[in-house]
């Protein structure tokens, strides 16, 4: 080595070989291996709480109903409801299956299969009369001991009159049905094309 002045100086052959036992150094590779593994977070991180894999971070049950919950992958999946199997009437929104009776008005839900919550169905009770059975009528003034055969047709007649109960209630819910899904093709079909000409 020759030194000129404070700098050292190293002829070219010098450099070289301090290049290779560098580079042989530095490519060297270790014979141990690390006793650490790298570690990823537990699970997810959600308004500054961590939750584990698999975790519910909060729910809302029912139609309306939403939520968060951490995934397998440690990640935040947000989900809702909005609207299916649900119905709404008047702002409120019911359950499938629910039943509700306001005014002398009831309303029972069938759940939305869509994103829009269903319109309830609803009859007036007061425009559906009872039918009641109507029992035959003795046209002797003396009180006659009933025979058997007119004791079987007495009930015959009650069960009829409940069997017709039965299908009236059955044909007034279809007819609420059938005038929900008028109203809404109405409302479906309403727009420029509907209106009468010149307007």
């Amino acid at each position: 080595m020759k030194f000129r002045g404070e700098r050292s100086v190293l002829p070219l052959g010098d450099i070289v070989f301090v290049s290779c036992v560098l580079a042989c150094c530095c490519n060297a590779v270790p014979t141990w291996s690390p006793t650490w593994s790298p570690t990823f977070p537990p699970g997810c991180d959600y308004n500054y709480k961590s939750y584990s894999r698999g975790e519910t971070i909060y729910e809302v049950p029912g139609c309306m109903g939403h939520g968060a919950y951490c995934d397998e992958n440690g990640e935040v999946i947000v989900w809702d409801n909005f609207g299916y199997g649900c119905c709404e009437r008047d702002g409120k929104y019911y359950e499938d299956g629910e039943t509700v009776t306001d005014s002398g008005v009831t309303c029972y839900c069938e759940g939305s299969q869509g994103a829009e919550p269903a319109p309830m169905v609803c009859t007036e009770s007061s425009t559906a009369p009872a039918i009641k059975p109507t029992l035959p009528v003795a046209t002797s003034t003396v009180p006659q001991p009933a025979t058997t055969d007119e004791a079987a047709e007495s009930s015959g007649v009650a069960e009829k009159a409940d069997e017709m109960q039965v299908w009236y209630n059955r044909f007034q819910r279809l007819m609420a049905e059938m005038l929900a899904v008028v109203q809404r093709l109405g409302e479906c079909s309403a727009g420029p094309a509907a209106s009468p000409k010149g307007t």
